[in-house]
């Protein structure tokens, strides 16, 4: 049926498990912050800087939100809202929150970083700049 078929391709891609949070990679740990968070923009960052077992020892330290300023996370409402997934998942029930992360998860349609999506590069300022450059090295501001 349709709904069987919706819900092996649903639980293929939410296989982060919430009880085993500190053991969480980067790709997993970026799923379900930036899903849970609604902060889907700081995925590719919170995947290459955090994992479970480094949420877990910075919020132990009182030191997440110094860590998420250095991943390139500077919004203070954004911090709060981060910091405040990550308590919920030393505190709250782990089969609540898998069933919230699901729900999310079906809200947001993120992929699992177990699929094969490509990340696309978001370009900075700069970089946004020298793709107007000509290759005899003229840019719009000297033109």
């Amino acid at each position: 049926s349709t709904t069987d078929q919706l819900d092996s391709s649903f639980s293929a891609r939410a296989m982060v498990d919430c009880a085993l949070w500190r053991d969480w990679n980067g790709p997993d740990a970026a799923l379900y912050l930036s899903a849970t968070s609604g902060l889907p923009q700081y995925r590719n960052a919170l995947e290459r800087n955090f994992s479970g077992k480094s949420l877990q020892e910075l919020q132990s330290a009182g030191l997440l939100s110094k860590g998420l300023s250095r991943a390139g996370i500077y919004d203070y409402a954004h911090h709060k809202r981060i910091v405040d997934v990550v308590a919920d998942l030393s505190r709250r029930d782990p089969n609540e929150l898998q069933l919230a992360f699901r729900d999310r998860l079906a809200e947001t349609q993120l992929p699992s970083p177990r699929s094969s999506y490509t990340v696309t590069k978001q370009l900075t300022n700069h970089e946004r700049q020298s793709t107007w450059r000509s290759s005899g090295g003229n840019t719009l501001a000297s033109a």
